[in-house]
């Protein structure tokens, strides 16, 4: 059965919860498609997300990837085209209180990395299935994008050519009480997404 890392990310900010850890929580080991999953939860902090992140890939190789993480102002599950070799938050701190300005993530990489997901045939299954679902042109500059470009990064060094990329998820009912999502409709959509990779 092929191997499927799936990565989410611990609560940070004033949130409660983080809809992307639970998800990643509840999926580890679980065999989905002809996937088997492996799950890992990321720690919201500039420096060791990537560490975390990195070690974890090169216990690999993964036939796929998938990262997850939270977009509290969206209300549909955003699938990212793009990571940019950027940090640039001059307002949100990471959990370890630290903030970064306009700063290379790789200073000797690329500006950018595209998803190597099939962004389009996922939007439309999800849409299909009625998901709110699109696709996103923009993973920000905080740590979302920051692990979405490390991956990517990763697999461009090694030569390693697999499903890749980095999933934004609105907030669930238990995070934003006018949410139109429960956190069991939102791991159905990432079902459904591995399922079709």
């Amino acid at each position: 059965m092929k191997r499927l890392l799936l990565t989410g990310f611990e609560k940070f900010l004033s949130f409660s919860s983080n809809p992307s850890e639970e998800i990643a929580f509840e999926l580890n080991q679980k065999k989905i498609g002809s996937y088997h999953c492996y799950s890992v939860i990321l720690p919201v902090d500039f420096e060791k997300s990537s560490k975390v992140l990195l070690q974890t890939l090169d216990e690999g190789p993964f036939d796929a990837v998938l990262s997850l993480g939270l977009a509290y102002s969206r209300e549909e599950i955003s699938l990212e085209r793009v990571a940019i070799n950027l940090i640039d938050d001059a307002v949100r701190k990471d959990n370890s209180g630290k903030m970064v300005e306009d700063q290379k993530i790789v200073e000797s990489a690329e500006n950018a990395y595209f998803s190597t997901l099939p962004l389009k045939k996922l939007q439309k299954i999800l849409r299909e299935e009625n998901f709110k679902a699109e696709i996103s042109l923009s993973a920000g500059s905080y740590v979302c994008n920051l692990v979405m470009f490390q991956l990517l990064h990763f697999l461009n060094l090694k030569n390693e050519i697999c499903p890749a990329g980095f999933i934004h998820l609105p907030p669930d009912k238990k995070l934003k009480a006018e949410s139109q999502w429960s956190l069991d409709r939102l791991k159905k959509g990432i079902e459904v997404i591995i399922e079709n990779l």
